[in-house]
Parts: C-alpha cells; sequence; structure tokens
C-alpha cells in the first residue's frame, strides 16, 4: 500500500475520533470528563492537521515518471 492512502487511510481514522470525542464532550454532564474528551478531541485535531499537511506533500511532489517525460520533452 502506497504511504499516500496509509496516510488518508489514517486520517479518516482520525477525524471520526475526533467526531465521537466531540459527541461524548456535548453528552457528558461531568465536568471532568468533559474537559477529558475536550482535551482528547484537541489532540485528534492536531493530528488530523499534520497528516492534512503531510497528504498534501504527497500530492504536489512530482513522481519520478513524471520528471522523466518532461525532462525527455525538453530535449
Amino acid at each position: 500500500m502506497k504511504n499516500e492512502h496509509i496516510l488518508k487511510d489514517l486520517f479518516g481514522s482520525k477525524k471520526e475520533s475526533q467526531r465521537m470525542y466531540n459527541e461524548f464532550m456535548i453528552k457528558s454532564r461531568n465536568p471532568e470528563l468533559r474537559k477529558l474528551f475536550l482535551d482528547l478531541r484537541d489532540d485528534e485535531m492536531r493530528y488530523i492537521s499534520e497528516l492534512q499537511q503531510k497528504i498534501e506533500k504527497f500530492q504536489t511532489k512530482p513522481n519520478i515518471l513524471s520528471h522523466i517525460f518532461s525532462t525527455r520533452l525538453d530535449n
């Protein structure tokens, strides 16, 4: 499996975790538990941001074939 696909799968998983923690936080009546879910949600949001940046790097990075073909066309 390509690294980009792994990152995208992990991204989806982290988004689901972030959604779940947010939902638990909203439904909880215990302030300490709400704080815990808030912290966990915020952690997931940071991971999501980092993953987005890594995925964008993969998408903007030219692959070896495009480099070879563009070099051949220039000659």
